[in-house]
Parts: C-alpha cells; sequence; structure tokens
C-alpha cells in the first residue's frame, strides 16, 4: 500500500497484487485516486480505499492457493523421461 502524490498534486493510492495473481493474468498493481490535493485528507482515504482493495484481495485467496506459482511436471512426460 503506498500514498502516491502525481504531478498534477492529486494523490494516489496504490496496491500490488500477489505474484500468484500476475501470473494469473490480474495487473501487478492498482492506482485509485483520492480526489484530493491534502496529504491529511488523503491518509485517511487511503486507509480506507486499501482496506476495501486488501479485502478483494482475500476474496481472491482461493484462486491464490489452488494456483502454483512454479508449474508441477506434467505426468505424461515423467514416463517417456524414465526410459
Amino acid at each position: 500500500m503506498y500514498l502516491l502524490k502525481q504531478s498534477n498534486s492529486v494523490y494516489y493510492t496504490r496496491v500490488c497484487y500477489p505474484q500468484a495473481l500476475v501470473a494469473m493474468g490480474y495487473v501487478f498493481d492498482i492506482k485509485v485516486s483520492l480526489l484530493t490535493k491534502y496529504r491529511s485528507t488523503a491518509v485517511l482515504r487511503n486507509l480506507y480505499v486499501s482496506a476495501i482493495i486488501k479485502r478483494s484481495l482475500l476474496n481472491q485467496d482461493p484462486l491464490i492457493n489452488q494456483t502454483p506459482i512454479i508449474p508441477e511436471e506434467p505426468q505424461a512426460t515423467s514416463g517417456i523421461l524414465r526410459h
């Protein structure tokens, strides 16, 4: 979770996705405008918005656990290699 200030002075929150989801085709990160130029307001909005994003990532947790980052060896080729 990052708090960014763009060149137009508007603050954004940035949350990076886990590697397992990126390997499944999800984007690397998500950026959301906090619609403010004031840091004190942006910090509070950042906590709220990033919590919502993190909660949505937790809903994807079964997908993360089912997808291995390193693919296993296929069964068909393992028999061929033994001969």
